[in-house]
């Protein structure tokens, strides 16, 4: 396309002049452009549905070419399988047996000693206390003392007053005796007995007239005492054991023989029967 006033050529779709900057008639140039983009339009279709049929034909032959070994491919594969698995289908049935141990249980009874408890009934000794009542005869309770000298000068005699004096709670008899010496050599006796209260002071005169007077009489003579109380009895408690045989329930044992079940094992050989399956294959091969 040129420029109407400059005659210089302008570029398609230039809506001004490049050199000199007049405009461009745009309907001129649409119509030139539709005109060409018809023919343009024509041819190229013409190409492109005769490139469409060489691209199937390419595309139809490639096709043909991948289908064809893929198909002979899967078809060996097939053939494969079919020939194995034709050995490996479990086909033919073999019946095996084995002799197998096994620990069979059995009861065995045997007497067993055994201490077995029983109760028996035995008379045991006991002590058993109680209470006693003891009687006992004592003595009553008293103080004394003596004096002694002489008397007489016609009837010489040796005398003694013992005081004798009860402290009891209970009276009695007491008896006074007097032992006379003459030069150390017991010469006579006298006693004598009176009845004493409780808390009574009594003096009891022992007099002997078989003694000579003597002016060294208190050197030559001498007399000593005693007196002898009442007793009374005295009861009293105290504990005491007596054995008495008390009954008794007792424990005891003794041996019984048992008979008590012991569970064994003995070994026993059963003979199993199984049935197995194998292939073809492996009974081509021996292989079972």
């Amino acid at each position: 396309m040129k420029c109407k006033k400059c005659n210089t050529d302008v570029l398609e779709g230039s809506l001004f002049c490049n050199k000199c900057g007049e405009k461009v008639e745009v309907e001129s140039q649409i119509k030139m452009s539709i005109t060409e983009n018809n023919g343009n339009s024509t041819d190229r279709k013409a190409q492109e549905n005769l490139g469409k049929k060489n691209t199937s034909k390419k595309k139809l032959g490639l096709a043909v070419g991948i289908l064809i070994p893929l198909i002979a491919f899967i078809g060996v594969i097939i053939l494969l399988i079919i020939s194995i698995g034709a050995y490996a289908i479990p086909i033919v049935s073999i019946n095996e047996s084995s002799v197998v141990p096994t620990q069979v249980p059995y009861t065995e009874y045997k007497l067993v000693p055994t201490q077995v408890p029983y109760q028996e009934t035995v008379q045991v000794p006991a002590q058993v206390p109680y209470q006693a009542a003891v009687q006992q005869h004592v003595d009553l309770k008293f103080s004394k003392s003596a004096s002694w000298g002489s008397g007489g000068l016609t009837d010489f005699y040796l005398e003694e007053d013992v005081i004798i004096t009860n402290l009891d709670t209970q009276g009695g008899s007491f008896t006074a005796t007097g032992n006379f010496y003459d030069g150390g050599v017991k010469k006579s006796t006298q006693s004598k007995s009176v009845y004493i209260n409780p808390g009574e002071t009594t003096t009891v005169n022992l007099r002997d007239y078989s003694f000579n007077y003597d002016s060294n009489w208190r050197t030559r003579y001498s007399a000593d005492f005693s007196v002898t109380p009442p007793q009374k009895t005295v009861t009293s408690y105290e504990t005491q054991y007596r054995t008495d045989y008390q009954t008794q329930v007792v424990t005891k044992y003794r041996t019984e023989n048992q008979q008590q079940a012991v569970t064994k094992y003995q070994t026993q050989y059963n003979t199993v029967y199984t049935t197995k399956t194998i292939t073809l294959l492996q009974y081509l091969t021996g292989n079972y």
